[in-house]
């Protein structure tokens, strides 16, 4: 997460992202990563997906930079997108009341 600040008083997202990832199994967690690092075909996969699609970015993702989120979301034919310009990875948990509003507006069209 990149926001040090937390809608709720008493609550961190550098402290909540320390215990998620504590809470995984380190061979699952090493098992996910490898995958992520080794999967080559993001494009084209996407590029299969034919019902509506909303895409949302986060401008501070480290994990999945801005840029590569826009390709995806490209290669995705007539995809919704959204970006949230100051969140990081942890997206939902940073800014819940705009990724609220565009799922809902989303689903409503």
């Amino acid at each position: 997460a990149q926001m040090h600040d937390h809608s709720q008083p008493g609550h961190s997202f550098l402290f909540y992202g320390r215990q998620l990832m504590a809470a995984n199994n380190r061979q699952a967690l090493h098992a996910d990563f490898t995958a992520c690092n080794a999967y080559q075909s993001g494009s084209d996969d996407a590029a299969k997906i034919a019902v509506p699609t909303l895409v949302m970015l986060a401008g501070k993702d480290k994990m999945t930079p801005l840029k590569h989120g826009r390709q995806m979301a490209m290669s995705i034919s007539g995809s919704s997108v959204i970006e949230v310009p100051n969140a990081g990875h942890m997206l939902p948990v940073e800014a819940p009341d705009e990724i609220n509003s565009a799922v809902t507006s989303f689903l409503r069209s």
